[in-house]
Formats: structure tokens, sequence, C-alpha cells
């Protein structure tokens, strides 16, 4: 694996797929990012995943070769942002030995890689169908305090749980633990129809993936939801039980002052 890429395209990358890496140590390879480098296509895809989430973000590169790595520590993307330069070349001659060779102007990091067949990448099937769909970072950060906490009970872990509502020029937000509640609309808006329901760790995962301004594409494909931008595809597994129906208790609210 050979290429050049912009050094500052591949850190903020590299930062984002480490994301969704599993926190659990007994389980190495998960804690990583896969690097994926495709000849033909010109592009670096850059994986991570916890078995749940998946973020794989793709970096446009020159002089290209085909191959891969799996990286285990996210000290990666402190050393891409140290190395001087626009650029930075990436040397895989030495993956068989275990290390990727990092180079920008006169400094050079050998960084330890392991093979990729060892990454446990999500078995997917991607939509062949999307509806667009703005703001929803800002979204999730105004409903997601009423999500339920995720040491609720078996019986309550519905209520950890965020409902997202998209219909034309209108995409709602509902979440509620049982004793609060948060409904939020948003004008920013679709241009389709679909309902979700996700827990809400994964939601602020998401919020902070994707910036308030960002188009972002979404389709479901079986128990897989995408939601996709330029350079970024977020998978997360749908939730099938129905949450506590939060519209209806707003519906039922009447209110003794408006300000």
């Amino acid at each position: 694996m050979n290429l050049t890429a912009n050094r500052q395209e591949l850190a903020n990358a590299v930062k984002t797929a480490f994301k969704a890496a599993s926190k659990l140590k007994e389980v190495a390879v998960m804690t990583g990012v896969l690097l994926e480098a495709n000849a033909d296509k010109g592009v670096l895809t850059v994986t991570g995943t916890d078995g749940t989430v998946q973020i794989q973000c793709r970096v446009p590169c020159n002089h290209i070769e085909d191959g891969g790595a799996l990286v285990l520590t996210p000290v990666a993307a402190g050393m891409l942002r140290l190395l001087p330069g626009e650029t930075v070349e990436i040397r895989g001659d030495t993956v068989q030995q275990g290390s990727l060779i990092l180079k920008a102007g006169h400094c050079e990091y050998a960084l330890p890689v392991y093979p990729a067949k060892d990454f446990p990448k999500l078995s997917v099937k991607y939509p062949t169908s999307f509806i667009q769909g703005k703001g929803l970072n800002t979204l999730i950060r105004r409903v997601g305090f009423a999500a339920g906490s995720q040491s609720e009970s078996e019986q309550r872990r519905g209520l950890q749980n965020v409902k997202l509502i998209f219909e034309e020029g209108c995409i709602t937000a509902a979440a509620t633990n049982g004793m609060i509640a948060a409904l939020v609309k948003s004008q920013q808006g679709s241009d389709g129809t679909m309902s979700l329901i996700l827990p809400g760790k994964v939601l602020h995962l998401l919020s902070e993936t994707v910036d308030a301004n960002d188009d972002l594409y979404i389709g479901t494909e079986g128990r897989h939801v995408f939601f996709m931008s330029e350079s970024m595809i977020f998978t997360t597994v749908l939730q099938g039980e129905e949450s506590f129906d939060v519209r209806k208790v707003f519906e039922r609210i009447q209110p003794v002052y408006r300000a």
C-alpha cells in the first residue's frame, strides 16, 4: 500500500473513524481502524467499528497502490497532525514486517500495524434509495438529554432510544426517559419520509461526527441504517422495539402560561 494524500484530511479521517472503535481491550482488533487503498477509485478508506456502529471515511489520494493495514493506536491521528506540509506519503513496503511509514518533508514515522484481514468489518448491503436531511446534529443534541442512560433496566431499554421522523419539509426528534420528555422539530427538513428508532448514545456519536450544515443522505437496508455525506458513511443497527410515543404526550399538554 503506497499513496500520497492531504495530511489534514487524512488526520481528520483517522480521528473520526476511531470514534467508532471499540473500547473493549479484550477484542484488540476492534480497538483500531482499517486502512484500505483502492487504486481504481483513487481513494483511501478508513474504517472503525465496535460491531454495532461503523464509520467509514474516504480520502482522495494520488500515486496510489492497492493495499491495506490495521492500525490499533489512536496516536496515528496525532502523528499525522505533527507532520509538516500539506501532503503526507504513506509507504506500505514494510506492512509485512508490521509497520507503516508516514513521511512528510524531512520527518518520518514508523507506525505499528497488523494484517488487514484481521479486521471485522460489518457485513452490510448498501441501500439503493436515500432521502436527504439536514441539521440532524442540532436536533439530536436538543433531545438527547431526555433519553434514558445505559444503566437502565432491561424492561426500560426502549427509553434509551431517540425516535427520528422524516417528513416532507420537516424532521422531528423525540425522546423520553419516563420522567422528562423532549420533542424538537426542524424546518430544515427532508425530501422524503422515514421513521427511525436508534439508541441515544449512537445518535450522540453521529452528532459529533457530522457538522450542523452537512447534507446527509439516509437510507435503510435490512437491519441497518446508513447516514452518508460526501466523504463519510455512518452505519448502525436499527432498534426493532417501538419507543414511547412522546408526540402523544405533548398533544395532551394544556399550557397554563405562554411567554
